[in-house]
C-alpha cells in the first residue's frame, strides 16, 4: 500500500535527492584526499588532481579527463531531467 501511494508522489523528490547526493559525492576532492590513502581506492577527482607531471600540466590530457569525469553526472541529469524539474517545481509552486 505504501509503495502504490507514497512512492509515486515522492518519486520526483527521491530522484532529486539521489542526483544531488551523487553530484556532491562526485566533487569531494578534499574529503577523499583526507580519507583515501591507497592508490586503488582513488576517486576520479583525485586522479585528475594527480595528473600534474614534473614539467607542468598537459592541457589535452586534463581536458580529456575532465570531460570523461563529467559524463556520469551529465547522463544522470539527462535520464532524470523530467523528474528533477517536476520535483523542483512541485516544491516551489503553492496550491
Amino acid at each position: 500500500m505504501l509503495y502504490y501511494i507514497m512512492v509515486p508522489i515522492a518519486k520526483p523528490m527521491i530522484v532529486i535527492i539521489i542526483v544531488i547526493g551523487t553530484q556532491s559525492m562526485w566533487n569531494e576532492l578534499p574529503f577523499s584526499l583526507l580519507l583515501l590513502q591507497t592508490e586503488s581506492l582513488r576517486t576520479i577527482t583525485q586522479g585528475i588532481g594527480l595528473l600534474k607531471g614534473q614539467y607542468g600540466l598537459d592541457d589535452t590530457i586534463l581536458s580529456a579527463a575532465i570531460l570523461s569525469a563529467s559524463v556520469v553526472p551529465l547522463l544522470l541529469f539527462l535520464f532524470f531531467q523530467r523528474q528533477i524539474t517536476m520535483g523542483a517545481y512541485s516544491g516551489a509552486v503553492k496550491g
